[in-house]
């Protein structure tokens, strides 16, 4: 059994990631897709999804290599007190040390276990723009996403050919209408307000406990994207599609790298989600169902659009494209998926980032005061993106910091660093290395390939930047 959260079946397992991954990022996907082309895209995101489910068998096998460190440090802690008993067992494990995932190792503790000083300092300085800069932008897109929506339809009535008549104005005309009789800044505020009192308290149990919430959310998911998906092949069907999607352009790829970074993330929150589940036997197959299931659902999702709407239709939140070619209830809803979809995965991050705090502050392996171990470091989590978001809706910023630099280091540099100390310091302790969690790709050229495909897109992504800006 876990050390701090109840077990759950492999279903549960596969549920709980899969949300993970399937998040509100998969909405950017169509407008990239179309701005790199319909071939380079389609290459490109399969390279990712396939680099994510190596870094992702990475963690896996990080955390098992933890598992069987701190066990050893454990009983070697036990010999110095002078137990006989503990040493007898110690003596067996030496011959055969266990792998075996029962402890909830996060990124943070596995960075003190294997990293040097440096190494360490620069986790936490890349785990918390990400995470921070994560939960963030999800304590923001979720209130706007609700505002619009209610405002929209308070604005008109609920008659949704007056919105559309109204939707090519521009912003500023649409920021200075009332909303239920407030300013939309105040509208925004309160519901900021709201979903801090709905969902920050998740950030103070386990995963766990969010286990309805995760299965309502993936029906609905399933739900949005089976949606837009046959919405888009009817109308294909009919002979309305518009879209001519080109083969390749090269200039869209740092737009396209930087939406699916966010459409494969999972690797932060593998030990939270895996460590519970009772049989760990087939993890690495749900990892692999999970991101296969995910690409089918994105390549869907992407071919679609290209093919049914005009690249100048296809919004930047995909959702909102269907506005004007579907009924009013309908495309509400699908305006309302990324509430679904973010307000799921806050809580999953809360309790990453609160994990990963406790680490950073936790000294030799000494308990905090249950104050802080309770009420302190859950807070320490969510307060500062709860404070962001009252204070600004624009995001911008942190979306391209989080997603194009900390994102990459999390999905890709982090994982690939944790297992090449990890099995060299497994190495070091054991005389043996039989981990049955070892990852299918163990030979060192796919770390070296992972730092390539690294640095070579943090380069494209930096250098993009730049010309823009001149």
């Amino acid at each position: 059994m876990s050390d701090t959260d109840d077990q759950y079946n492999s279903l549960a397992g596969f549920v709980y990631i899969f949300n993970l991954i399937v998040g509100a990022g998969a909405l950017a996907l169509p407008q990239a897709f179309s701005e790199a082309g319909l071939l380079l895209s389609a290459i490109i995101v399969a390279v990712l999804a396939f680099l994510s489910f190596m870094t992702s068998s990475f963690m896996v096998e990080s955390m098992a290599i933890a598992n069987a460190v701190l066990r050893e440090k454990e009983e070697s802690e036990s010999i110095r007190t002078g137990n006989e008993s503990t040493t007898l067992l110690n003596t067996q494990v030496n011959d055969k040390p266990s792998f075996a995932i029962v402890k909830k190792v996060e990124m943070g503790e596995m960075a003190h276990l294997f990293f040097g000083k440096i190494g360490i300092r620069l986790f936490y300085l890349c785990i918390a723009v990400y995470l921070y800069g994560d939960l963030a932008i999800y304590a923001t897109a979720v209130p706007k996403s609700m505002r619009d929506v209610i405002c929209d339809n308070s604005n008109d009535g609920g008659n949704s050919s007056s919105n559309n008549s109204t939707s090519s104005n521009s912003s500023t005309s649409r920021h200075e209408k009332k909303c239920l009789g407030l300013e939309r800044d105040g509208v925004y505020r309160i519901l900021v307000a709201v979903f801090a009192l709905l969902v920050c308290p998740f950030a103070f149990t386990n995963v766990q406990k969010t286990k309805y919430i995760q299965y309502i959310t993936t029906f609905l998911r399933w739900l949005c994207f089976s949606f837009m998906i046959v919405l888009a092949l009817i109308r294909l069907g009919r002979g309305k599609g518009h879209g001519k999607p080109s083969i390749a352009q090269f200039s869209g790829i740092p737009d396209l790298f930087g939406a699916s970074v966010y459409s494969f993330m999972c690797q932060h929150s593998l030990p939270s989600l895996i460590t519970p589940i009772k049989n760990k036997k087939h993890v690495t197959s749900i990892l692999f169902v999970d991101v296969g299931v995910a690409l089918l659902f994105y390549s869907l999702l992407s071919f679609t659009a290209l093919f049914t709407f005009d690249e100048s239709q296809i919004e930047d939140v995909y959702t909102l494209s269907f506005k004007h070619i579907t009924s009013s209830g309908i495309s509400t809803f699908l305006a309302l998926y990324p509430v679904f979809a973010l307000s799921a995965s806050f809580p999953i991050i809360s309790i990453t980032l609160r994990e990963n705090l406790k680490s950073l502050f936790r000294k030799d392996g000494k308990e905090f005061p249950w104050v802080a171990e309770r009420i302190g470091f859950p807070l320490f989590a969510v307060l500062p993106p709860i404070v962001i978001a009252l204070s600004t809706t624009n995001v911008e910023m942190l979306v391209s910091l989080t997603g194009s630099y900390a994102g990459a280091g999390v999905q890709y540099l982090i994982p690939t660093m944790l297992i090449f100390y990890g099995r060299r310091k497994a190495l070091h302790m054991f005389q043996c290395y039989n981990n049955e969690y070892s990852s299918f790709f163990r030979h060192r050229l796919w770390i070296w390939a992972v730092l390539l495909w690294t640095l070579l897109s943090v380069g494209v992504v930096t250098t993009y930047n730049i010309k823009s800006r001149i």
